[in-house]
């Protein structure tokens, strides 16, 4: 967690990605709550997609809800902005993937 201190106070961009599959897919929201030792619920959330996007040159394109772009969504049952432990939550059986 010391490197994740020391991105956040030199202003580092730092996204979320995954390609976690398998066995370890159930944990992958586990990210979400180590972070949250380190930085702000928005700063979490804006993590795997916004600042994503910018660090793949692709602001606009990803990370946004938007026509014409790709996102996929996901629901839970808390307000993510209070809390970003979403590691904790079980995503409710409701969403849309790639437009689906």
């Amino acid at each position: 967690m010391r490197s994740m201190e020391i991105l956040k106070r030199t202003k580092v961009k730092v996204g979320l990605g995954t390609d976690v599959s398998g066995q370890l897919q159930g944990s992958q929201c586990t990210e979400f709550d180590l972070r949250s030792e380190i930085f702000s619920p928005h700063e979490i959330l804006i993590s795997p997609t916004t600042v994503a996007a910018e660090i793949l040159r692709e602001t606009g394109k990803l990370g946004v809800v938007a026509s014409g772009a790709r996102a996929d969504l996901i629901v839970v049952d808390k307000d993510p902005r209070r809390c970003a432990r979403i590691g904790a939550q079980r995503p409710i059986p409701a969403g849309d993937h790639e437009g689906r």
